[in-house]
């Protein structure tokens, strides 16, 4: 899901080049234009994207099992307040509670990478998914990766 067709579609060549099925949509989420089901989708990605009441449906979306993750923004420890699309250090994490927390990184990432946070149930792994994100880093400054 997201709210430019040229990021849809460089999705959808990248998913093919490498053989993966994706169901991928255009709509805006902040007009309601996609509801997520819930225990409808095996990987939900929420990448450099911040809307904060999207985290509750996004996790009940997710079927038991599947990964859901987050790619955000976070203040810099000089900046005293949050802007309205990043979150302070540690509010990621919270938003995961309950949650089985795979990895964990946040701050300044090294070698480019993201800072992480991963997590979920113990059910189905998605070993192909875990080892393509191990290998591209994205550069942000805190990203989660939660499996339910």
């Amino acid at each position: 899901m997201d709210g430019s067709p040229a990021a849809i579609e460089i999705l959808r060549s990248r998913a093919s080049n490498r053989g993966v099925t994706v169901d991928m949509k255009v709509a805006d989420l902040e007009k309601f234009e996609f509801q997520i089901e819930p225990a409808s989708w095996n990987l939900i990605a929420i990448c450099y994207y911040l809307q904060r009441d999207l985290f509750a449906p996004a996790k009940q979306g997710v079927v038991p099992g599947g990964i859901l993750i987050s790619i955000v923004h976070i203040t810099e420890p000089e900046e005293e307040e949050p802007m309205t699309h990043r979150l302070r250090p540690g509010e990621l994490e919270r938003y995961f509670q309950g949650w089985e927390i795979l990895h964990r990184h946040e701050g300044k990432a090294e070698r480019h990478g993201p800072s992480t946070v991963r997590g979920g149930n113990r059910r189905a792994t998605p070993s192909r998914f875990m080892s393509e994100w191990r290998r591209e880093q994205f550069s942000c400054p805190t990203s989660s990766i939660c499996r339910r």
